[in-house]
């Protein structure tokens, strides 16, 4: 029984379909999605893989590499922003992964976990994994 073949064709069009899916991944995750306009890494911006290699390969460093990257993203002291003079937009807010952003600045406690009173826009994603979802709904 002979197995059937692939045409080059066939695996040229598949190869080039992932790598153009990547590339409008990356660009979309860089440029238009919501967190575009917070500081940090491009690549902790386009993959989850940055915090992988901080995780994984150093051994669970990453928190720790969270803070240095608030040191070059931007430096927080009690209630002034000194800001990284490479970068106009840096302060206590770092973008961490293509969906996560970290926090150093306790006054954004009440903006970010406000009162039941005012209108929250949470990712469906984290609201159905908290075993909400029955009673969610978008304000």
């Amino acid at each position: 029984m002979e197995l059937p073949t692939v045409s080059h064709a066939a695996v040229i069009a598949g190869f080039s379909s992932l790598v153009l899916y990547c590339v409008l991944g990356a660009l979309y995750r860089l440029y238009f999605h919501p967190l575009a306009k917070f500081p940090g890494p491009r690549l902790a911006a386009v993959t989850g893989w940055y915090e992988f290699y901080h995780d994984i390969i150093h051994r669970g460093l990453f928190i720790w590499h969270i803070q240095k990257l608030h040191d070059q993203y931007g430096e927080f002291e009690e209630d002034k922003i000194l800001v990284h003079p490479l970068n106009s937009d840096a302060g206590p807010i770092v973008r961490i992964t293509p969906s996560e952003l970290h926090i150093r600045d306790p006054d954004y406690y009440e903006e970010i976990y406000a009162a039941a009173a005012k209108k929250k826009d949470k990712w469906s994603g984290w609201v159905r994994s908290s075993g909400c979802c029955a009673f969610h709904r978008r304000d």
